[in-house]
């Protein structure tokens, strides 16, 4: 069993498509598991919006957009919007969005 676990880890850890997205997942548990928030869920109906912010030529952010394609296939509800982070209002919009997220979080740890 310990074995299996490890290769699994192995295999994840070795393959960079896959490595930051479960880097990106445990960490999202974590804060969840921690702060005591429920995860969102998704209405069944409804479409949710998911904002790329990429670098143009940047190899991680390459690699990335095929998986991205890849789950707005498998679930049609999912729409991927691409941002190009170069471009100052792209940016702007950015750290908009970190801002409020971050005054979000402050606001439920109080």
């Amino acid at each position: 069993m310990q074995t299996n676990v490890t290769n699994f880890f192995r295999k994840i850890h070795q393959d960079h498509f896959k490595r930051y997205p479960v880097i990106a997942l445990i960490v999202i548990g974590a804060v969840l598991i921690l702060t005591g928030e429920e995860a969102a869920k998704p209405a069944t109906t409804e479409g949710f919006e998911v904002h790329f912010f990429h670098l143009p030529g940047c190899s991680h952010c390459d690699e990335q957009e095929p998986f991205n394609d890849k789950l707005a296939n498998e679930y049609p509800s999912m729409h991927f919007i691409y941002h190009d982070a170069m471009k100052p209002e792209e940016s702007a919009m950015l750290a908009e969005m970190l801002a409020s997220a971050a005054e979000k979080a402050t606001q439920r740890s109080l």
